[in-house]
């Protein structure tokens, strides 16, 4: 996504500052993220990310995906592998400095996980399961280290667009994956 906030979106963000409103930071682009983050931190307003992944937990690795090498990613699948859409690190970092609130989405899919990005904390999931509530406790724990253990809340997006977790045993175990 090449663009960033134009003029009359910077103006919005100002004016919902002046009238104390929420500024959820979802569905905006890598550099309007910044952008907004970068007017935010002038003017000490919390901003919120109400329904998000983590860049760090996706797949991702130091070149282009090509599904033909799928080892350098650990996935042959395009959409399991990490976009702008996964909050960066120093992103929710920020987030955190303002005061603001991270929600992890609850189904996160099929994530690579804390093992990558927090190997300290991988252990205390027990059985990671794709598309179930472990891969939701995995981004719930990475948020709550990178906000500092405090403003980290649940975000569920489930007005028809976003599906549940599935279940981590059975027959229909890791469904969403």
């Amino acid at each position: 996504n090449t663009r960033s906030l134009n003029q009359y979106g910077v103006i919005l963000l100002e004016e919902m500052m002046k009238r104390g409103m929420v500024i959820d930071i979802d569905h905006m682009s890598e550099k309007a993220t910044d952008a907004t983050l970068n007017l935010a931190e002038a003017h000490q307003y919390p901003v919120i990310t109400s329904h998000s992944w983590f860049r760090d937990l996706l797949y991702s690795a130091d070149k282009e995906f090509d599904p033909k090498e799928k080892d350098r990613y650990a996935t042959s699948d395009v959409h399991k592998v990490a976009h702008e859409a996964g909050k960066r690190a120093d992103q929710i970092e920020r987030i955190s400095r303002l005061g603001g609130v991270v929600s992890a989405i609850l189904n996160q899919g099929d994530i690579a996980g804390l093992r990558g990005a927090m190997p300290e904390l991988a252990t205390k999931i027990r059985a990671s399961c794709a598309g179930s509530s472990t891969a939701w406790a995995e981004a719930y724990l990475y948020a709550l280290a990178k906000m500092g253990g405090k403003g980290v809340a649940m975000g569920s997006d489930i007005n028809g667009a976003a599906c549940l977790p599935g279940p981590r045993f059975g027959t229909f175990a890791a469904y969403g994956a």
